[in-house]
């Protein structure tokens, strides 16, 4: 165009190797302000654009968009994504596409225009300025500006030419940078308020804040600073981070934040610290903790608990049936969750079952010094037993064995008076006890005297002492007593002395005691007899013979015996005398006893009441009875009575009293008795004698009876029994159809006249 008002227009080929082309658009596309062109050519597919120099006839440099729009059929020019440049829209038909092409430059420029008058609408931006006569636009903005179209207009008031031309641009802040929070690993804890945690930022001022993914909930995101603040109500045990962005016009710049939500720590503890359980015994109820905190979601413990217990690690609870024993040991638990552990100690014992019921084969154990003594072994029940103990220490010579409770050895001491022990069997789980008593006796005496001791009347004896090869002699007795003349040894047993008087053989018992009991051992005290010389110079001397025959002449009483002297022998039952004491029947029958009262053989009710002459009161045989025979033994007395009832008084030591008592050498009765021996229904007694420690008597049908001592065979049973305490039913057996006219009783044996 040439400016004319009918203008003239000089064609000037651009670009003559277009195919098709179908569409063009004039733009000032790298605003340089002259327009340059854009072309769309159908059959090369290409849409392209001319870049114009500026120049009066200007020159056209050719530069290919693309060469793939198939069908290119339209292209239109603008500022598509605000960013003040300009972008191309096209549209292809055969690929029916409608695209558009992003521009990636800036402009920036400066035209070539001199001289001319310069404008902008609207005005530039703060800080920006534009130079007179050449439109340069130059300065630092101070204000922000979004995007604006601004016209730029050079007049040349000469010519009256007016260049315009248009710019796109925004004025941006500066974008931000150096986002930071501190801490940037953020661990909370669930229902616990969080310290405010806001960014610092560099950079220009933050028109906005982003983040992603949502915080948890309960926390708040500051959509004006960026802060993070609130109190979580949810856990997020696994860390999960966080993309905060900073932006404003010139830009945006992120940074990562890491949050993990914990539980709030737990807190445990148990009831007790100490937890003693017992062996095979179920540990019940379970012992639980307290719990406190967070929700705890693992528990733990050290050292295991192996056999001892079980430790249920879902609640943490101890309980289970220990199968081991185990001293106090000192368990760690702990108590988890994402806030932390929590630890408590428990101390625990497993103790045995403890001991019960010790059992001794006896408890009270009689021992004889010198004597190893049977081992006593205890039975106990319950759990094992790891000690024994016993108070006081067994005597000298036994053992206690702290193992086993075995009492064992040998005494070596006297402990005559019983001990009380106390015997413990003690475990892990308790103890028991019991109770032992402990006597030791020394053993018994074994003595012996020669089996006849000689003695003579008013000679001195040699001092006899017994032989002892058993213990220890504690007290020394003998029965019956000797006679006054001659002593007895009660510190050693020993006889001696100068008899006088003694008329007969008399045999002792003598016994040694001590606390294992009592030894005894007989002698015979054997008398020599020597007479003193008659006239005729005769004299006995025992054990010798005679020199010559002595005739004795008697004129028998048939008032005192049987009625006629041959019946001496046997029938003088009106007076008796035998080894320390006399009876005698007076004409009216009364019966009267003098002389040795030891065990109550004077029938007078007392006893060790000497007399030395007949009391002036008779025997009292009951109410109206008289005596018609006596006989006196040695230490006791028989009397038949006019009813023929027989009775017996003084020692019983040996059941010579007939009455069927109990055998017991201090036993003896001092007066006759109420009830008469029982002789058998219907039977009465006829004649009877008395020997040292037994009594015979012929009944009424012939029969003979013997009671009393039988160690010696003087009771005629053919046993030898020991001691017999009351008449047999059975009479001695004399001889088929024998009877006993006459009877005499020997110290130690016995004779009858059938």
């Amino acid at each position: 165009n040439d400016g004319a008002a009918n203008p003239s227009w000089t064609k000037s080929v651009i670009d003559s190797s277009l195919d098709a082309a179908l569409s063009v658009y004039p733009a000032d596309l790298d605003g340089d302000g002259d327009l340059d062109i854009v072309s769309a050519s159908a059959f090369d597919n290409t849409i392209a654009w001319y870049q114009n120099d500026g120049a009066a006839d200007p020159s056209w440099s050719g530069t290919d968009i693309t060469t793939s729009a198939i069908g290119a059929r339209d292209v239109f020019v603008g500022d598509m994504d605000g960013d003040g440049d300009l972008d191309i829209v096209s549209a292809a038909v055969d690929g029916d596409t409608l695209a558009w092409y992003e521009a990636d430059w800036t402009t920036s420029s400066t035209s070539s225009v001199t001289g001319a008058t310069c404008g902008s609408s609207p005005d530039l931006p703060a800080g920006l300025s534009m130079a007179a006569g050449t439109c340069s636009i130059t300065g630092t903005p101070t204000a922000l500006s979004t995007n604006t179209t601004y016209t730029i207009y050079a007049n040349y008031s000469a010519s009256g030419l007016q260049l315009t031309t248009t710019l796109y641009f925004s004025v941006n802040d500066v974008a931000p940078n150096s986002l930071e929070y501190v801490p940037d690993n953020m661990t909370l804890e669930k229902g616990t308020l969080m310290t405010p945690n806001t960014p610092s930022v560099s950079g220009g001022s933050v028109t906005s804040w982003e983040i992603d993914p949502s915080l948890p909930n309960g926390l708040t995101w500051g959509t004006s600073d960026g802060k993070i603040s609130g109190t979580p109500t949810g856990l997020q045990t696994t860390t999960v981070t966080y993309t905060v962005w900073a932006n404003n016009s010139g830009g945006s710049t992120s940074a990562q934040v890491n949050i993990t939500v914990n539980d709030v720590p737990p807190g445990v503890t148990y009831g007790t610290t100490e937890i003693t359980a017992t062996k095979n015994v179920a540990i019940s109820p379970s012992i639980g903790p307290t719990t406190s905190g967070g929700a705890i979601t693992s528990w733990e413990i050290s050292p295991s608990p192996g056999s001892a217990f079980t430790f249920n690690s879902a609640t943490g609870s101890i309980g289970g049936t220990p199968s081991v024993l185990l001293t106090r040991t000192q368990y760690t638990i702990w108590a988890n969750n994402s806030g932390g552990s929590a630890v408590a100690y428990v101390n625990v014992t497993v103790n045995d079952v403890a001991p019960n019921t010790i059992v001794y084969s006896s408890h009270d154990l009689i021992l004889e010094k010198g004597t190893a003594m049977a081992t006593a072994t205890p039975a106990i029940s319950g759990g094992a037993v790891t000690q024994w103990e016993i108070d006081p220490a067994v005597p000298s010579g036994l053992s206690f064995s702290s193992t086993t409770g075995v009492i064992s050895g040998t005494p070596s001491i006297l402990q005559t008076t019983a001990v009380k022990y106390t015997v413990w069997a003690n475990n892990s789980g308790g103890t028991a006890s019991t109770e032992v008593n402990i006597t030791i006796n020394d053993q018994v005496a074994s003595i012996a005297y020669p089996s006849t001791v000689e003695v003579s009347n008013d000679r001195a004896m040699t001092t006899v002492t017994p032989t002892n090869t058993g213990g220890s002699v504690t007290s020394w007795e003998i029965e019956p007593s000797l006679p006054s003349s001659l002593s007895f040894g009660s510190t050693n047993g020993s006889i001696w002395g100068t008899p006088t008087g003694l008329l007969a053989n008399a045999t002792y018992t003598v016994y040694a005691n001590n606390s294992g009991g009592s030894s005894s051992a007989t002698f015979t005290l054997g008398l020599n007899w020597t007479l003193i010389p008659s006239a005729e110079g005769a004299y006995i001397t025992r054990n010798s013979s005679i020199g010559s025959d002595i005739t004795f002449q008697y004129n028998a009483s048939a008032a005192s015996g049987s009625g006629s002297s041959p019946g001496f022998a046997y029938a003088n039952n009106k007076l008796s005398s035998l080894f320390y004491h006399n009876c005698a029947i007076l004409d009216n029958g009364d019966l009267k006893c003098w002389g040795y009262d030891l065990t109550g053989q004077l029938g007078d009710g007392g006893s060790n009441t000497n007399t030395n002459a007949p009391s002036s009161t008779a025997v009292n045989l009951g109410t109206g009875r008289t005596a018609v025979a006596v006989s006196s033994g040695g230490y006791h007395t028989c009397a038949i009575l006019d009813n023929g009832d027989l009775k017996c008084w003084g020692r019983d030591s040996n059941g010579q009293l007939g009455d069927g008592g109990s055998f017991n050498h201090n036993h003896y009765t001092t007066a006759p008795s109420s009830t008469a021996i029982n002789l058998g229904t219907g039977r009465t007694a006829v004649a009877v004698s008395t020997g040292a420690y037994h009594t015979c008597a012929i009944l009424d049908n012939g029969d003979l009876k013997c009671w009393g001592a039988d160690n010696k065979g003087q009771l005629g049973n053919g046993a030898a029994t020991g001691n017999v305490l009351a008449p047999s039913s059975t009479p001695i057996a004399l001889g088929a159809g024998r009877t006993a006219v006459a009877v005499s009783a020997g110290a130690y044996h016995t004779c009858a006249i059938l």
